[in-house]
């Protein structure tokens, strides 16, 4: 919800009611924080009042990692999926957890042959890829 309620208002200049009505029903934010967010001017705004929040604060904390809004949450849970294959005792949660970190590294893949295919530059190539903090470059 955070990620729409930020595109809608950045990109689209959607209307509160609008707005409103795009969102997930549910969650763990509370309705006074989601109101807050709606009645926010900008997006810069939206973000602020989100980290004020302690659910939002540990997954925005990745934000300076990721290229726009839009790849929060798939960089989160790439995060997180690297952190339960090293510590979780429970098999099912390190295989879905491979699952993820497999599906955004065939998306790396895709990236790569797409973009020697539209002879990009090798450091543009690697800024479109996401790529483990611990992993070597």
């Amino acid at each position: 919800n955070l990620v729409h309620i930020v595109r809608l208002k950045k990109y689209f200049s959607a209307p509160r009611d609008y707005i409103k009505f795009a969102l997930y029903s549910g969650g763990y934010v509370g309705e006074k924080l989601i109101e807050q967010m709606l009645d926010a001017e900008s997006d810069g705004e939206v973000l602020s009042l989100a980290k004020k929040n302690s659910h939002f604060s540990k997954k925005l904390a990745i934000l300076d990692k990721c290229r726009s809004i839009d790849e929060l949450p798939e960089r989160y849970v790439f995060e997180k999926s690297w952190k339960e294959i090293y510590f979780s005792p429970h098999p099912a949660v390190v295989m879905i957890s491979y699952l993820n970190i497999s599906s955004v590294e065939i998306a790396n893949i895709i990236k790569i042959i797409e973009g020697i295919r539209y002879s990009l530059p090798a450091e543009e190539i690697l800024s479109l890829l996401m790529l483990h903090e611990d992993s070597d470059n």
